[in-house]
């Protein structure tokens, strides 16, 4: 298993495993708010490391829930337990602290202004995102700012 440190957050490697829900996992301690940690498989952070899109895009993401939290400080919705509420299915989808990790990513990984008169192609060459993610921009992203 490969750590790496930054202060007061951590991050793994971890092998390959199915028990392992996702590509990519991060939660918040249960008994420390301020801590945090993404789980990694192994096998996306190697593609992370040949530059394939779609693991860059797993990570981002979850380090995108880690601008959010402790950068920005946006918090989750918690519910009647006041545990946290990761897909908030009664209110607006931006509402969702999913939907933000996605958009931010999308935002990190893709700059509008860069890209907005890109093609496909050029969009995930020139950012190393996946066909997926070049897709989305183009088809919802770019027809929707107003200019």
């Amino acid at each position: 298993m490969l750590e790496i440190r930054f202060p007061g957050h951590i991050y793994h490697v971890v092998e390959e495993d199915d028990s392992f829900e996702s590509s990519c996992m991060a939660y918040l301690s249960e008994d420390r708010f301020d801590e945090y940690c993404i789980h990694i498989r192994e096998s996306v952070y190697e593609g992370a490391v040949q530059g394939r899109g779609n693991c860059l895009g797993f990570i981002c993401h979850e380090i995108a829930h880690f601008i959010l939290l402790f950068l920005c400080e946006v918090r989750p919705k918690r519910d009647y337990a006041n545990r946290p509420v990761i897909y908030a299915r009664k209110s607006s989808p931006w509402c969702s602290t999913e939907w933000q990790a996605m958009a931010l990513c999308g935002e990190l990984m893709i700059p509008y202004e860069t890209c907005k008169e890109m093609e496909l192609d050029e969009i995930m060459r020139s950012t190393k995102s996946s066909e997926a993610q070049a897709r989305y921009f183009l088809e919802k992203v770019v027809p929707h700012v107003k200019t």
